[in-house]
């Protein structure tokens, strides 16, 4: 299954990337493919402070990346965040499937995620 990983990230030390990349190796090991927001940010500018321009790059990125997904994982303090609420908004209407981290963390993701399918 195809997973998108969303959550906090603006106004966070080093934009959160440390719990993108923690739950991308979670869902690795899962045997999921993974498309991990954090990974696009870095290639658009790394972990400098972004421009205004930067961040529509990114989250036009991030939306374009996340049609092609299967399911969303929101991490803790997802709902904080305008960008993953967005995220979140376009799941929905895509009928994707919705898993928190804590879904996760308890091993609990299984018939959630077979219902996207």
């Amino acid at each position: 299954m195809k997973v998108y990983i969303s959550g906090p990230m603006t106004g966070l030390p080093h934009y959160n990337y440390h719990s993108f990349d923690k739950m991308e190796r979670t869902l690795l090991r899962l045997g999921h493919e993974v498309v991990n927001p954090a990974e696009i940010g870095r290639q658009i500018a790394g972990s400098a402070h972004l421009s205004d321009e930067q961040l529509r790059q990114i989250m036009h990125d991030n939306l374009a990346a996340l049609t092609t997904c299967d399911a969303i994982v929101l991490l803790d303090g997802h709902a904080m965040s305008n960008g993953a609420r967005i995220e979140v908004a376009l799941a929905r209407y895509l009928g994707l499937a919705l898993i928190t981290q804590a879904m996760i963390e308890h091993g609990n993701i299984t018939p959630t995620m077979e219902e996207a399918s």
